[in-house]
């Protein structure tokens, strides 16, 4: 198809671009495998260079990301724990109340997780706060929803700041109210220098989008000619999903524990690519519910865990 032959074209001129010169070469076998042996080393510096380039240092080294994964290995505390945060809808609907005041009791349960998370020495917490599938819901519920987002994080940013937690964001923005991204922007600038516990909000977030934007990262790399296609491999999709929910400068362990609350016992499209050997906890107390108490029954449930990472 013409598309087809458009990318055909493209990555032979990006090929060509590595090699840094034709195919062709003059002065017999000898100059010919010189310049061969030249045009690899080329291919081989660049390539390293341009990992280097796009991959944050906490990030790149696979060894650094799988440091837990040997067989049969124990942890007492878990560095990366992620959390659905379940419930808020039916803990208002079961007292009377409307929506916006579950939202609001969510909001104070998140409080209490971050607390109980940086007790514990837990390195970083990941919340999906909104999925790019909740923008289907009503649009005065989702309205208020992210009303009160922004209203909270002004609120909260001081005392983030105050305890040595650093914000930061993952997702889309651009369907976000201004008044939401400006609060975010400032919430993450105000502790952009805490390293205590990294808390990261998912906003406007799909696991697939992750990877999707991954993948085509790593399509555009080799379109410029910075990469050949043989050059992708897990490793470097790895890295460029976290190197997208990292923020600058900041460590990024593997996500070890999920948690779900309110009884749902699935994903929900969220950090897909994180979870290929993470230990999966559900409860049935609702998230306005879920408290200090919970939170360390999740992470005890984490401490008996035999971790074998496929290794029998």
């Amino acid at each position: 198809s013409r598309h087809t032959r458009i990318a055909q074209a493209r990555l032979t001129s990006a090929s060509k671009r590595i090699d840094g010169s034709s195919t062709k070469a003059e002065g017999g076998p000898e100059a010919s495998e010189r310049h061969s042996k030249a045009n690899e080393a080329n291919r081989k510096a660049r390539r390293g260079r341009m990992r280097a380039s796009t991959v944050p240092a906490a990030v790149a080294s696979p060894t650094t990301r799988r440091r837990n994964e040997s067989t049969g290995t124990t942890a007492t505390v878990p560095q990366h724990v992620a959390v659905i945060m379940d419930g808020n809808r039916r803990w208002a609907s079961s007292r009377g109340l409307p929506s916006a005041a579950g939202h609001r009791a969510g909001a104070q349960a998140l409080r209490h997780a971050v607390e109980s998370c940086a007790k514990n020495g837990v390195a970083a917490l990941t919340v999906f706060a909104f999925s790019s599938e909740n923008w289907r819901r009503d649009p005065n519920e989702v309205k208020a929803l992210l009303s009160m987002m922004a209203a909270t994080l002004r609120k909260e940013a001081p005392r983030l700041r105050q305890e040595g937690v650093r914000l930061h964001v993952v997702g889309s923005s651009h369907r976000l109210p201004v008044r939401l991204r400006e609060a975010l922007q400032e919430a993450q600038s105000e502790t952009r220098e805490n390293d205590r516990l990294l808390l990261t909000v998912a906003l406007d977030y799909g696991g697939r989008q992750e990877i999707t934007a991954a993948a085509r990262a790593a399509a555009e790399m080799v379109q410029r000619g910075d990469i050949l296609p043989s050059d992708i491999d897990e490793a470097l999709l790895d890295a460029l999903v976290c190197a997208r929910a990292a923020p600058e400068g900041a460590q990024y362990p593997p996500l070890d524990l999920l948690v779900r609350t309110s009884g749902e016992q699935r994903i929900s499209n969220f950090m897909l690519w994180h979870m290929a050997y993470t230990e999966l906890y559900f409860t049935n107390v609702l998230w306005p519910d879920f408290g200090p108490k919970e939170m360390d029954a999740a992470l005890q449930y984490f401490r008996e865990r035999k971790r074998r990472f496929g290794g029998g």
